[in-house]
């Protein structure tokens, strides 16, 4: 298995060696192996790499996050994307996005989440808010685009970017046609339950799984077969399957993990429903029809779900309603909603490429 944040960032860079295309660097929280982010290199791929180099722009696992050579490879780089995920954070200045440096070439901002927290710790900070005003109002940045319409307007009202901000759902929810398609077994007659929890920062070892546990037993009792995910690789897999080791489910399990993202959405396309710790998973099955209880109800949770016209699913691991959800009722988005986020997650990354391909006068 790849863990190593070096061989997951060179294995994806080396895709990309046209010399007669426009080179892209990508900001984001690349290369650690979190399902989701890297999920968002299969959508910058999809629309951008057939007229673009790609380029993960951090060369360093931890901090300083760029190494003394970092200064070669991007005078390399034509332009950059920062995003996708919750990097918008108003308590905190990560260099992995907001490098002042990348101001130096045409900036487009994409899938971004403004996470907003009610504690003290990650309360808004007025130096941290006047740093992103500087960046974002930039005359190099060129689009900024919110994956909800709570960040979206969060952003407006903060900065005065209006005349080139926008949003639309998550744009991992474009990779439908190509990623996200539930698989039908006809020869099972066992529905499959996937199970998908996480290693929280500050939770690993008091994170209360009972109700999960419960959950996983009625559903078995009832007839399901139940599988944990571990959706990582990299670095984050170890923690994320630690978490899962830490399910007790007095049922028949097994535990899935893999070093391949595209492995690991192939196990939940095979699943009946599902309940998710992790956003993405979230994403992916509903994209596929497949319902998916929310674990964690963030507010880009509960945006999504809203979108999909299924709020009831964003439930949480610890809140008392679990207890009582069958598994037998739960009912997937309708298709038209589920293709109305397709499409409008579709065209917002179309309004990006279009936009790049203009500036490199590539129509």
């Amino acid at each position: 298995m790849i863990h190593n944040f070096s061989q997951l960032r060179d294995r994806f860079n080396s895709r990309f060696n046209s010399a007669d295309k426009p080179t892209i660097g990508l900001a984001g929280f690349y290369g650690y192996g979190n399902y989701g982010d890297e999920l968002f290199l299969d959508v910058w791929e999809k629309y951008l790499g057939a007229d673009f180099n790609l380029r993960i722009l951090h060369d360093l696992e931890l901090k300083p996050f760029f190494s003394e050579r970092f200064n070669d490879q991007f005078n390399s780089v034509d332009g950059i994307i920062i995003g996708g995920g919750d990097i918008l954070q108003p308590w905190n200045i990560d260099r992995r996005y907001w490098n002042r440096r990348f101001l130096e070439k045409p900036v487009w901002i994409a899938g971004i989440g403004v996470p907003l927290r009610a504690n003290a710790q990650q309360a808004e900070k007025e130096n941290v808010i006047n740093k992103m005003s500087d960046f974002l109002t930039h005359d190099n940045v060129r689009l900024i685009h919110s994956r909800d319409a709570v960040s979206h307007k969060w952003i407006n009202a903060h900065f005065p970017v209006s005349t080139k901000s926008f949003w639309s759902p998550d744009i991992v929810a474009s990779l439908k046609e190509d990623f996200f398609k539930k698989r039908e077994a006809s020869s099972r007659t066992q529905k499959k339950l996937g199970i998908v929890v996480r290693s929280r920062k500050g939770h690993e070892d008091s994170d209360n799984f009972s109700l999960i546990e419960g959950f996983a037993e009625r559903s078995f009792a009832k007839g399901w077969d139940i599988s944990i995910i571990v959706l990582a690789t990299g670095r984050t897999l170890k923690p994320d399957l630690d978490s899962s080791l830490r399910l007790n489910i007095d049922a028949p399990t097994r535990v899935i993990f893999s070093d391949s993202i595209h492995t690991l959405t192939s196990e939940l396309m095979c699943q009946d429903a599902i309940l998710s710790m992790k956003f993405h998973g979230t994403v992916a099955a509903m994209m596929a029809g497949i319902p998916s209880i929310v674990g964690v109800p963030t507010l880009k949770n509960r945006e999504f779900t809203k979108q999909l016209g299924v709020p009831d699913l964003c439930i949480g691991f610890e809140s008392q309603k679990l207890a009582s959800i069958d598994a037998n009722m739960l009912k997937p988005p309708k298709l038209a909603d589920i293709d109305n986020v397709f499409h409008l997650a579709s065209d917002a990354v179309s309004r990006i490429g279009s936009d790049l391909r203009k500036f490199f006068c590539k129509y």
